[in-house]
C-alpha cells in the first residue's frame, strides 16, 4: 500500500497538466505576494508573514482540487487503469492509494507555500529594506491546511463519483461560484446544512458543528461512496 500510495503521489506531479496547473499556481501566488510587499514598502508598513502565507493559499486553494481530479480519473481517462487493475487486482487498493496520495501532495502543497512565504518574507522583504512580524501566523497557516487539504479531497471524491474529468471540473467551478449562493437562497434554516462551504466555515471560523457535519456528508463521503463503488463495478474498454 505505501509503494501504491507513492506511484499515486508521483503520478499526480508528473504529467504535463499537473505541472502546467502548479506553475501557474507559483506565478499567480508570485504576481500576488510582490504587488503586496511593493504595497507594504511604499507605505512604509511592516509585511506580515502570515499575510504573505494567506495570499498564496488562495491559488493552492483553487488549484488544489483540479490535481484532486486529476490524479483520481487521470488513469480513466487515458485508459492507464486497464494496466494497473492487471497489476493490482484488488481494485480497492488503488481507489484508497488515489485519495491517500491526494492527501500527500495536498500537504506537500502547504509545506511548498510555508517556505515559499518564509523565502519572499525574510530574504526577499529585507533586500527591499521591508521590515516584517509574524502576524496571526497560526491562522493562516491553519486556513491554508483547511482549504488546501479539503479542495484536493473534495475534488478527489466528486471525480470519483463522475469519473470524468471535464464534467468534475465544470461541477467544482459550478459548486465554488454557483450551487451555495442558489442554495442560500432556500428559505428557513435548512440551507447550511446543503451549503459546501460550512465545513471549511465552521473549520476557521465560528461556523455551528451540525451544517459542517452534513456538509462533509453530502460533498465529500457520499461522492467517495458512489467512487468506490463505481470504480469496484465500472467496466474498463
Amino acid at each position: 500500500m505505501g509503494r501504491l500510495v507513492l506511484i499515486e503521489a508521483r503520478k499526480m506531479t508528473d504529467t504535463r497538466s499537473t505541472r502546467m496547473i502548479m506553475l501557474l499556481m507559483l506565478v499567480v501566488g508570485l504576481c500576488t505576494a510582490v504587488l503586496v510587499m511593493v504595497i507594504s514598502g511604499s507605505r512604509s508598513l511592516d509585511l506580515e508573514f502570515s499575510m504573505i502565507v494567506t495570499t498564496l493559499a488562495f491559488p493552492a486553494a483553487l488549484g488544489a482540487p483540479i490535481i484532486g481530479i486529476l490524479g483520481m480519473v487521470g488513469d480513466w481517462h487515458h485508459r492507464d487503469v486497464m494496466t494497473f487493475f492487471a497489476l493490482v487486482s484488488r481494485r480497492w487498493r488503488l481507489f484508497v492509494a488515489k485519495i491517500a496520495g491526494t492527501l500527500v501532495v495536498s500537504l506537500a502543497i502547504v509545506l511548498a507555500v510555508l517556505t515559499l512565504s518564509m523565502l519572499l518574507s525574510m530574504v526577499i522583504a529585507p533586500t527591499m529594506e521591508i521590515g516584517w512580524t509574524a502576524g496571526e501566523l497560526g491562522n493562516a497557516i491553519w486556513l491554508l491546511l483547511c482549504a488546501t487539504v479539503l479542495g484536493s479531497v473534495c475534488g478527489a471524491a466528486i471525480s470519483s463519483a463522475f469519473l470524468s474529468a471535464p464534467l468534475s471540473m465544470v461541477f467544482i467551478i459550478l459548486q465554488t461560484l454557483l450551487f451555495d449562493t442558489l442554495i442560500g437562497l432556500i428559505p428557513g434554516d435548512i440551507a447550511p446544512f446543503l451549503q459546501s462551504a460550512s465545513l471549511i466555515n465552521h473549520l476557521t471560523g465560528d461556523g455551528p458543528v451540525a451544517p459542517a457535519l452534513t456538509s462533509l456528508v453530502l460533498w465529500i463521503v457520499v461522492p467517495l461512496c458512489i467512487g468506490f463503488w463505481r470504480n469496484q463495478r465500472k467496466e474498463v474498454s
